[in-house]
């Protein structure tokens, strides 16, 4: 049976990377400091991670995608696609992104998408 590793959320591994850049912060004048390899798996992080931060100082920040859809919209694509799916029709990708222009049209939000739909040249 293969196991996979739990992935920590982003907001967890950005506290664990402040706190172990902290910890390397003010334990500068040790005379025995401890390794990056040894603090990042005290702190539960990649060595890599803790490297990247190191030499950027701080963890990463990578700001989210803006969302398209609503939480609304989303609710009526997943309810769409799940009822498609129950009446044995199955969606493709070119189905499921045209049903997301046309909640978008309806409901007048502008968007840059083509006549094709989202994601199509």
């Amino acid at each position: 049976m293969v196991h996979k590793k739990d992935k920590k959320d982003k907001t967890t591994q950005n506290g664990a990377v402040k706190e172990a850049l902290k910890f390397i912060k003010d334990s500068l004048n040790d005379p025995k400091p401890s390794s990056k390899r040894s603090i990042a798996r005290d702190f539960g992080i990649p060595e890599s991670t803790l490297r990247h931060a190191i030499l950027n100082s701080g963890p990463l920040n990578c700001p989210e995608p803006n969302k398209v859809l609503t939480d609304h919209e989303e609710e009526q694509l997943v309810g769409y696609c799940l009822n498609m799916q129950r009446i044995g029709f199955g969606l493709s990708k070119s189905g499921v992104n045209f049903c997301v222009l046309k909640i978008i049209c309806k409901n007048g939000h502008p968007h840059s998408f083509n006549e094709s739909g989202p994601d199509q040249s």
